[in-house]
């Protein structure tokens, strides 16, 4: 998550003059007020406090966690004189309460497998929710080597699915799902088909 660059000028309380962001007399500094402190740990951030924008790494901020940052100028000609603005916000919790699975759990490279997720909840403003498609083969081991099918607006997925290698009479097929909202918030399930 990236908060808001400051690109403005800012006057200093009680003496006139303006200081811009890249004056060599302006000092910056991101502090953070509410949340779980991240600030403290230079490895989740992506640009250091010190610059009129910081960005936290992916996964740091917690879902449902409240947060308040502080951005605050201060000008080395005129102690004592600055300029401060805060930012507050929720991390979006994610799409919860649901299931997703595959019927049959047993089939060959001809069958129609349906992919479906069913009972996902999420605030109002987040809907309606997208949902991913996707499968991992037996050697596979991380996320990464997930294989997209499709994404659909839709909570059904009618799909084929690979045979196994030549060696092989069967092999199991992991599926798997991602429920996204609106907001970018992400659930992941998946279940396993032969």
């Amino acid at each position: 998550s990236t908060l808001f660059p400051y690109t403005t000028l800012f006057r200093s309380a009680g003496v006139g003059a303006e200081t811009s962001l890249t004056s060599p007399t302006a000092q910056l500094l991101w502090e953070q007020v509410e949340g779980t402190d991240i600030m403290q740990y230079p490895q989740y951030l992506s640009i250091s406090p010190q610059f009129p924008s910081v960005a936290i790494r992916e996964g740091v901020l917690h879902s449902g966690q409240d947060y308040r940052f502080r951005f605050t100028v201060l000008d080395t000609r005129y102690p004592g004189a600055k300029g401060v603005a805060e930012i507050a916000f929720t991390v979006n919790l994610p799409p919860s309460s649901g299931l997703c699975g595959v019927t049959p759990q047993e089939g060959y490279s001809n069958t129609d497998f349906e992919m479906l997720c069913k009972h996902w909840v999420d605030d109002v403003d987040d809907l309606p929710l997208t949902y991913e498609y996707r499968y991992m083969l037996p050697r596979s081991t991380t996320p990464s080597d997930e294989i997209p099918i499709g994404t659909l607006d839709k909570n059904v997925l009618i799909t084929g699915l690979p045979a196994p290698p030549e060696a092989m009479q069967r092999h199991d097929v992991n599926a798997v799902f991602y429920v996204i909202d609106q907001s970018g918030g992400k659930a992941r399930s998946h279940t396993s088909v032969q």
